[in-house]
């Protein structure tokens, strides 16, 4: 008898060892994970011991790759904004957060996360919670599109411009946030002010802190590699390892329905007119300040054909307007319009906003309330980013980071 339990036992945690083997190995895990992760990074490592990265030729093709890493890292993590503070200043945090993570994260899934966040009505304003929510809302994605330029993974519209302008470094946008920080927190203030709710805050718990450290890693195996195809390699076989592959599969395919692949697509045209040899005649056309026009119709392509710059003056002055045209309009980034696709009702507008702004069938489109909350804010921005520009500080700081 005891025999036949000890052979019970055994078969058990033989069938068992069986179970977890077939969730282990499962065919997204064998070709995604495995064979696809291996491959990649057997690939790059051959480039690297010649001397070289397999996209270094190609500063789009470049962005290309860098996006879909980012599209495949981001849209599986559970990472959450941090919100501090208590009462109104949550909205203050959360408007201001928003635009630091977006260095780091890319505005994409910083916009997106935002729009994901809970919101409870404010005691200052009990009966505003619909529409100051949506103010919120604004504001924050407009910092994401504006302080994210600030490094060079953090927008997608300036990130061709850093590669093709060889100024893909750590400390090359940072001189851009002595104009842009003061800019956030005055619109994050405007918008505590003005629009109060209360954000409710997520738990910080082990996920988290799972999720923080590993948007930490392999973001800073990014910059300190500059090898995209390295670390989407690395990536696939960590997730393979930790049996997420199919998880991860779902959330890309997933990021692809609800705007990555435009935003993708609108690369991968831009490299084709590009290879063509058309990208000439399209930034000639829209040279100087026809920058900022082209970037308000649509950021992503403005910036991967525009030529790179010879200098860092040139540099600065292209990448301010591409950031001031990203937040123009809610298809200028592709992002703000997954977000801002639905209407307001005039009661809920201020009113101000009921008096100038034209209604239909007691409605209005939130793309257009938040052009107009937005275009005020960018003119603010663009004197700013003027400033800086033509006092050369800018150029003076990117020297004395240059020399560290």
């Amino acid at each position: 008898m005891r025999a036949w339990r000890v052979f019970s036992l055994g078969t058990f945690k033989t069938k068992n060892h069986q179970m977890k083997l077939a969730k282990f190995f499962t065919m997204e895990s064998i070709v995604l994970s495995f064979l696809l992760g291996i491959v990649l990074v057997f690939w790059e490592g051959l480039a690297l011991a010649h001397g070289h990265h397999i996209v270094d030729s190609n500063p789009i093709l470049e962005t290309l790759v860098v996006a879909l890493f980012l599209v495949v890292l981001v849209g599986q993590s559970k990472f959450k904004i941090p919100v501090f503070g208590k009462n109104e200043v949550t909205a203050f945090s959360l408007c201001f957060v928003a635009g630091i993570v977006s260095m780091f994260f890319d505005s994409f899934a910083v916009v997106l996360l935002v729009a994901q966040m809970k919101f409870t009505a404010s005691e200052m304003a009990p009966g505003k919670l619909r529409f100051n929510t949506f103010i919120v809302k604004v504001v924050a994605s407009l910092n994401a599109l504006t302080v994210g330029g600030a490094f060079y993974l953090g927008e997608l519209c300036g990130l061709p411009y850093y590669i093709s302008s060889g100024m893909a470094t750590w400390y090359t946008g940072l001189p851009l946030l002595i104009v842009l920080v003061p800019f956030s927190i005055g619109t994050s203030w405007l918008a505590m002010r003005y629009a109060p709710v209360v954000v409710r805050r997520a738990r910080f718990g082990q996920e988290q802190v799972v999720a923080t450290l590993e948007m930490v890693f392999f973001l800073g195996l990014l910059i300190a590699t500059h090898a995209p195809i390295l670390c989407l390699g690395i990536f696939l076989i960590y997730v393979g390892l930790l049996r997420k592959t199919e998880y991860v599969l779902e959330c890309f395919t997933h990021e692809l329905k609800v705007g990555a692949s435009v935003a993708l697509g609108l690369v991968f045209v831009a490299f084709v007119i590009d290879d063509a040899g058309y990208a000439s005649v399209i930034s000639d056309i829209f040279s100087g300040g026809g920058v900022f026009l082209l970037a308000a119709i649509s950021s992503p392509f403005a910036g991967s054909v525009i030529p790179g710059a010879a200098t860092p003056a040139v540099f600065y002055q292209n990448i301010s307007l591409l950031m001031l045209g990203a937040p123009m309009f809610v298809f200028s980034s592709l992002v703000a319009i997954m977000v801002f696709r639905d209407s307001i009702a005039v009661e809920d507008l201020p009113p101000w906003a009921q008096r100038i702004l034209p209604k239909k069938d007691g409605h209005l489109q939130e793309a257009l309330v938040y052009t107009v909350i937005v275009f005020p804010l960018v003119i603010v921005l663009g004197l700013l980013l003027l400033l800086a520009n033509q006092t050369g500080v800018l150029v003076w700081l990117h020297d004395i980071l240059a020399s560290l």
